[in-house]
């Protein structure tokens, strides 16, 4: 925001920026100074309803005069990556929303206001709805994901520690509501793209729940992407008017009967988790490694970790799952009064303490329970996996340090004017037959839509092959 003068007045300006079909876009907004807060909230609404035309240029129209290498090698004449599949993604680019396929991201943007945290991106079981929440303002928000119209605002005041759950059939939207008790959570349940709301039961979250008290920037990021401590709470619609549903803010998951409003417990242990595709099972975090909850025989199986899971997914085929592991190497912490201003500033916490982490993203049988790194890193952390519904491969957003910022801090100079060093997600894809993974966007909240895809030859094969 800023002002300049007009005549006799002062205008208020607001620029807003977002990028689609390839371009940028800056978008200027007044009003007069005086009058501007009874502007803002519309501003941001015709904010999320512009965009450009559906025109778009067509590369292969446009003669760079390039020189690369045939098809098939790399720039150094190596052989080229596989090439990825048109699987319909969304993510999270430039704080905003976005709708696109593996093999051409970003995609088109479905909102245009990045100064919104948005998290929870969340597709219906049939694919074609997309659930999100609109952190910053406490709002659900639905989409067709294939009409490209603007998204349905469902829902306002929601509880944002809960994500979005479809209904198995797809044809409503599930969500959570505060209470003046806060313990209590309400659950109510609206048609996909809106409209009246019923509700639909009520649960009890005791213990302490978390509160963001970090100095570190990397460890804000990751809070975004993976929630808060690195986990959600745990929100699913099960078959059966059932629900799957947290029971503590400090672990505990149990099965909410809509029928009598009884909850079972199914253990105190289990932090957070994943559904399988089928809905018929839950792969859930311990503080020793993983459970599986299987819904049909109501049994439980644990399978013990070198290091304690963090973000967890199922791979495509439901026999084998995902989980990312981060252990602490190194730790670095700004103190002392002389800086304490110049940090309050640029960190907005003081004293400042950063931490670097060993990063292992790890594929287990759950047959077998054997485990295999097929990925190693460092940074603040993995905030998200989801793999490629047809078996492909598997993307991954880290999360780097803030060593780098406080390099430059204690260098004398301001941080903030690096902005390429300020932590934001790198999305990486590894594919089932490669061993090194590709930074495709620094974007994050990746979730494929779950479509059926027969893979591609030889992948299914070759998965087995893929040592990291």
């Amino acid at each position: 925001l800023y002002q300049k003068d007009c005549g006799n007045l002062t205008q208020q300006f607001r620029l807003g920026a977002f990028v689609q079909y390839g371009s940028a876009y800056l978008v200027e907004q007044w009003a007069p100074q005086g009058e501007y807060a009874r502007w803002a909230d519309p501003f941001l609404t015709m904010l999320e309803q512009f965009g450009p035309g559906d025109s778009a240029l067509d590369p292969a129209a446009i003669n760079t005069g390039d020189t690369a290498a045939e098809a098939g090698e790399g720039a150094d004449g190596e052989a080229a990556p596989p090439p990825l599949a048109a699987l319909p993604l969304a993510h999270l680019f430039v704080n905003d929303l976005f709708l696109g396929t593996l093999d051409s991201l970003p995609g088109r943007s479905v909102t245009n206001a990045p100064t919104v945290e948005r998290r929870h991106l969340t597709f219906s079981p049939d694919g074609l709805y997309l659930a999100f929440i609109d952190v910053t303002d406490a709002k659900l928000r639905t989409l067709h994901a294939i009409e490209g119209r603007s998204p349905r605002l469902v829902a306002e005041a929601v509880d944002v520690r809960f994500p979005p759950a479809w209904s198995p059939d797809s044809q409503r939207v599930a969500f959570a509501l505060p209470t003046d008790d806060p313990a209590t959570v309400e659950l109510h349940a609206a048609p996909a793209l809106g409209g009246e709301a019923q509700r639909l039961g009520a649960l009890s979250l005791a213990g302490d729940c978390p509160t963001e008290t970090v100095s570190d920037p990397a460890s804000r990021a990751y809070s975004t992407e993976a929630g808060l401590p690195g986990r959600d709470q745990v929100l699913v619609w099960l078959p059966g008017d059932l629900f799957l549903v947290s029971t503590r803010c400090d672990g505990g998951i149990g099965v909410l009967s809509l029928a009598d409003g009884s909850i079972t417990e199914l253990g105190g242990d289990l932090l957070s988790g994943a559904i399988s595709p089928d809905l018929g099972r839950f792969l859930a975090r311990t503080a020793g490694g993983l459970a599986v909850l299987d819904f049909t025989t109501w049994q439980r199986t644990d399978w013990a970790t070198e290091q304690p899971p963090q973000q967890i997914a199922w791979g495509a085929d439901g026999q084998r799952a995902y989980y990312a592991t981060a252990e602490s190497i190194d730790s670095v912490t700004l103190e002392g009064e002389a800086n304490a201003e110049r940090g309050e500033a640029v960190f907005g916490a003081w004293p400042v303490t950063v931490e670097v982490y060993d990063l292992a993203l790890v594929r287990i049988d759950l047959t077998s329970g054997e485990q295999q790194v097929i990925w190693e890193g460092r940074g603040r952390g993995i905030g998200r996996i989801t793999a490629a519904p047809d078996g492909s491969g598997v993307l991954f957003s880290v999360i780097p340090d803030s060593l780098p910022l406080v390099e430059v801090f204690q260098a004398g100079a301001d941080p903030r004017a690096r902005h390429e060093l300020w932590p934001v997600p790198a999305l990486y894809w590894l594919g089932a037959s490669e061993s090194e993974a590709r930074l495709l966007a620094y974007a994050g909240q990746p979730a494929f839509a779950p479509v059926t895809v027969a893979p591609p030859a030889g992948e299914a094969a070759t998965e087995e092959a893929n040592v990291g």
